[in-house]
């Protein structure tokens, strides 16, 4: 399949379907759907391989149209997006052949009930129809997961991606329908339907099984409020103000190594990641230091660090004019035109916003890094959490002074001398939010699990003529006389016994059987 590379429309007009477009393609999906649930796990997964591989084999087209759309290098686009989105499908493929069977349950956990006959395990079955709405600051990447795992766990997927950037999610779905036709499936499976906010509202309030979002605080909420009262499972990855601590104890040799991570987890696709570090906390012992240098790296980046547009531009300069005018310091910020017919925006250094600001709690997207100081460690971790978002964190310093720092941030996700951001494309992680960056999970086996019911079989593994014991006996219908209750004194003992000790000593369970009650209903 050749991907033709063209400009997007100008006039998103054409993207908008109507309500009886909608119901339309949800019903498709429904019907693709029910076939699809009932294909083996080891066929879904070849399905998966293989749009892997085609990801790979159009790997420019797609970077490409990706640059074209939202202004994105080529090399960026490659990295963060189609890399990204190959290992999605790769990864889903793996994962979901190993915890997508039926799950028993091992020995330890499971002996009471074998040694009463019982067995059990756990089975899964796909939601139906997941509804993917996603941002467009990683517009292939971030709907290549939600893709990969609903066709993993057997659900249909409809993309809605942003209208900011609907080239693109309509490039990758292309590109996995052909290969889900090649493979004798319906390309119903995955369809894409693109428009503004209207086209997501209208998505919703269809009957889908899953809603999988990316994107503001705002319409995370109106999603959870249009949902509301519905079985409907929902995911939400919401933003983030992430932090970065440095601990007064970080040996000097390294600064310039973790000053190039820095500006790069704050500058990376131009600051545009809800996990890119957005504050910066530093010991105000060397903090003049430390400022001087990450003035330097800032001011030495040479490429423009172009937004997706004006009104996002817009937008961050005024969150930096608000904060100078509210007394905050700033430290550099490169050539800066106003009137740029390209919406760049120039790496910024700010300092010394004053604790009080509601600045601290919004989300900065672009590359303005805020930096704050500390005098004492319980200081530095007061301030990495006063915030309503809870993504990502990074620490740096000594490892063992920091993963014990790390175990007392407030985030998903807290990486110990590196950038979290960089841990995005390690799928076989859980990647969550807490607090107003949540609730939600994706990647990894949990985030494939959320996308399916759980159901316990319960099996007799004896023979059905032998009764067990906990059925009802007549003296138990009669008023409360006691003849002891040796059977439920013998249960209450075996119960609380280790396994280890019980498998030691069988006279607990054979006793346990000599003791139920004889005469039953």
């Amino acid at each position: 399949m050749m991907i033709a590379v063209s400009p997007p429309s100008l006039d998103t007009s054409e993207y908008l379907p109507n309500e009886a477009m909608l119901k339309i393609v949800v019903a498709s999906a429904h019907e693709a759907q029910h076939g699809w649930a009932t294909v083996p796990l080891r066929y879904r997964a070849k399905v998966l391989q293989a749009i892997a591989q085609a990801i790979r084999d159009h790997a420019e087209a797609l970077a490409k149209r990706i640059e074209d759309e939202t202004g994105k290098s080529m090399s960026d686009a490659l990295t963060s997006d189609v890399a990204i989105a190959a290992g999605s499908f790769r990864q889903a493929a793996e994962l979901g052949l190993r915890c997508l069977k039926p799950q028993g349950y091992p020995l330890s956990q499971s002996w009471r009930a074998l040694a009463l006959g019982r067995s059990h395990q756990t089975l899964y079955s796909p939601k139906g129809v997941v509804a993917a709405i996603t941002p467009w600051n990683y517009p292939i990447g971030i709907p290549a997961w939600a893709i990969a795992a609903s066709l993993m766990t057997g659900n249909a997927c409809i993309l809605k991606p942003s209208e900011l950037s609907p080239e693109s999610g309509k490039a990758l779905v292309a590109l996995v329908q052909e290969v889900l036709e090649n493979h004798g499936y319906s390309k119903n499976l995955v369809i894409c339907v693109t428009g503004d906010g209207s086209v997501g509202r209208a998505l919703l309030d269809e009957p889908v099984d899953h809603v999988l979002f990316t994107g503001s605080v705002g319409t995370g909420r109106a999603i959870q409020a249009q949902l509301a009262g519905r079985n409907i499972g929902l995911s939400l990855e919401l933003g983030g103000s992430c932090p970065a601590l440095i601990l007064p104890s970080l040996d000097k040799a390294y600064w310039d190594s973790v000053i190039s991570q820095i500006t790069w987890g704050r500058c990376f696709n131009a600051g545009q990641s809800c996990a890119a570090i957005k504050r910066l906390l530093l010991p105000n012992a060397g903090k003049e230091e430390w400022l001087e240098r990450l003035a330097a790296t800032f001011n030495a980046i040479a490429q423009p660090l172009v937004l997706i547009n004006h009104t996002q531009r817009q937008r961050l300069h005024q969150q930096v004019v608000q904060a100078l005018a509210e007394g905050a310091t700033l430290v550099c910020r490169g050539t800066f035109n106003e009137s740029s017919p390209t919406p760049v925006y120039p790496p910024t250094l700010i300092t010394n916003l004053p604790p009080q600001s509601h600045l601290w709690q919004e989300e900065w997207f672009g590359p303005v890094l805020l930096v704050d100081g500390f005098d004492t460690v319980a200081e530095a971790i007061e301030k990495a959490n006063n915030t309503s978002f809870g993504l990502t964190a990074s620490v740096f310093g000594p490892q063992a002074e920091a993963e014990k720092m790390a175990q007392k941030l407030q985030a998903g996700l807290v990486t110990v001398n590196d950038v979290a951001l960089a841990h995005y494309g390690f799928l076989h992680v859980p990647w969550q939010g807490v607090k107003n960056s949540g609730p939600g999970i994706s990647h990894s086996t949990e985030g494939l699990l959320a996308l399916v019911t759980a159901k316990t079989m319960g099996i007799n593994t004896l023979p059905t003529w032998i009764k067990p014991p906990w059925l009802l006996q007549k003296s138990a219908m009669q008023s409360s006389q006691s003849s002891g209750h040796p059977f439920q004194h013998g249960l209450i003992r075996w119960m609380s016994h280790s396994f280890w000790r019980a498998q030691w000593n069988p006279a607990l369970l054979k006793g346990l059987w000599q003791q139920r009650p004889r005469t039953r209903l």
